[in-house]
């Protein structure tokens, strides 16, 4: 029992250790970090890290998980979140470095060199690439914009197409002015087209106007030999008395 006693009361002194640790540490964080530390309650930090750069293109959230045995019998748990130009096989990568540098603390307090480390590896590969999740991100929103586009001015196309058959095409003086204008350079530029008056002629004929025409041709062409003999009741010209009885 005396030892049970022994070993019961160094535990209450290293829990009361551990939590005057995680708080110097908490306090020590949120000197370093100012704005960018946030403490959610005594077992939780949230850390935002982004490179020392003008322009990050990358950026994520140290999320920071302790428990009660911290720092001297157990290590944090990390997690990463709102990350921003950053694959999915480089934030499995950022969460194992700072799990890593956790491990090699030895018992002592490690949520500062796990963020610096993740903070130093963001500056060194502060790069944009078309293969992060934010670029992609941005690739599908603007394909999403544009095929709004497309679906709006398809949209508005047709519409109007209704408008004009429901309603037919506008008139206005300036667009018969138009029509008329061209109306003239087509007949004007249609050297070929025959008169009104020769077309008439040129129409085909058919076979009964080709019979009266030739009939009335014979019939004129006999007077006109009839002329020519002298006839028309001559003194010379035979006369058949029966038809006068």
């Amino acid at each position: 029992r005396p030892r049970a006693k022994l070993r019961i009361m160094a535990l209450d002194d290293a829990s009361e250790a551990d939590a005057e640790e995680r708080a110097m540490e908490a306090e020590a964080l949120a000197s370093i970090f100012l704005e960018d530390f946030e403490e959610c309650d005594e077992f939780r930090y949230r850390v935002s890290l982004s490179p020392e750069a003008d322009e990050a293109h990358v950026s994520l959230v140290l999320a920071v998980t302790l428990d009660a045995a911290y720092p001297s019998r157990s290590r944090p748990a990390f997690e990463l979140v709102d990350a921003r130009g950053l694959a999915k096989d480089q934030l499995v990568s950022l969460r194992e470095l700072a799990a890593a540098t956790a491990e090699a603390s030895d018992g002592a307090v490690c949520v500062f060199e796990a963020a610096q480390a993740v903070k130093d590896w963001l500056s060194d590969n502060n790069v944009a690439t078309d293969d992060s999740m934010y670029a992609a991100m941005l690739r599908r929103e603007v394909a999403v914009v544009e095929e709004d586009k497309k679906a709006s001015s398809l949209q508005q196309q047709q519409q109007n197409i209704a408008v004009v058959r429901k309603d037919g095409t506008p008139f206005s003086l300036e667009l018969f002015q138009q029509w008329f204008a061209n109306f003239k350079d087509e007949r004007r530029g249609d050297t070929n087209a025959p008169d009104a008056a020769v077309a008439g002629h040129l129409q085909k004929a058919t076979g009964k106007s080709l019979f009266v025409k030739g009939s009335a041709g014979e019939a004129k062409d006999d007077d006109d030999d009839d002329d020519l003999d002298g006839g028309g009741g001559g003194d010379d010209a035979p006369v058949d008395e029966a038809l006068f009885l």
